[in-house]
């Protein structure tokens, strides 16, 4: 049974660029929809630490990885445009192997390529 949905988990390493190859020429193979995924890990960002007692506001330097993270997915479908229409792109935060299973299932991705 091929998988109508692939899901391509990248951390954005030199491992993934060669994963993404792989995921992208399955999705033509198969006639298949890709999501691409980055799950920015929760466990490594932490509280960052009080300069001259100015307390930082945690929740903009979130958005801040946030929005780097959705401009470098978003460049990464466009990479993949042999598959037009068939590319998405989401990023989720917290524990990266629960949240690419929890997308996986969420998804209905038969397939999960990773570096």
């Amino acid at each position: 049974m091929l998988p109508k949905k692939i899901l391509f988990a990248t951390d954005f390493s030199e491992n993934s660029a060669a994963a993404r190859q792989y995921a992208v020429d399955f999705a033509l193979a198969f006639g298949s929809d890709l999501l691409i995924m980055h799950v920015i890990n929760s466990s490594t960002i932490g509280y960052p630490s009080l300069e001259r007692g100015i307390p930082i506001d945690i929740q903009s330097v979130l958005n801040s990885i946030q929005e780097s993270v959705d401009k470098a997915l978003q460049l990464l479908a466009q990479e993949c445009s042999d598959l037009g229409d068939k590319v998405q792109w989401i990023s989720r935060m917290g524990f990266p192997p629960h949240e690419i299973a929890r997308t996986a299932q969420d998804s209905g991705a038969g397939l999960i390529v990773m570096g």
